[in-house]
């Protein structure tokens, strides 16, 4: 038998936090749907995927073409090009 448990936890954030996590979402989203294009593309054109180290490097293009990523670390912007299942094993 298999048991889940959750733990939820909300976030209390003032209305600066509220301010900045609406200027960065859009960023994020925005980025996470172009990397999933980016892999979608590079695996019908060669039939091979597209390895993280590489996306990770077209983040430099990415924050020299955007200067709106420049005010959030590398760390921060990069975490939502990391696979999923990467991720949740880092979490378990």
């Amino acid at each position: 038998m298999l048991i889940k448990r959750t733990y939820k936890e909300t976030a209390k954030v003032s209305k600066e936090g509220h301010k900045a996590l609406a200027e960065f979402l859009p960023l994020q989203q925005r980025l996470y749907n172009g990397a999933s294009q980016e892999r979608e593309s590079y695996y019908r054109a060669t039939g091979q995927s597209i390895s993280q180290f590489d996306q990770c490097n077209s983040l430099k293009v990415v924050r020299e073409e955007f200067p709106e990523y420049e005010k959030y670390g590398v760390h921060v912007v990069k975490e939502c090009l990391t696979p999923r299942r990467s991720r949740n094993q880092k979490i378990l």
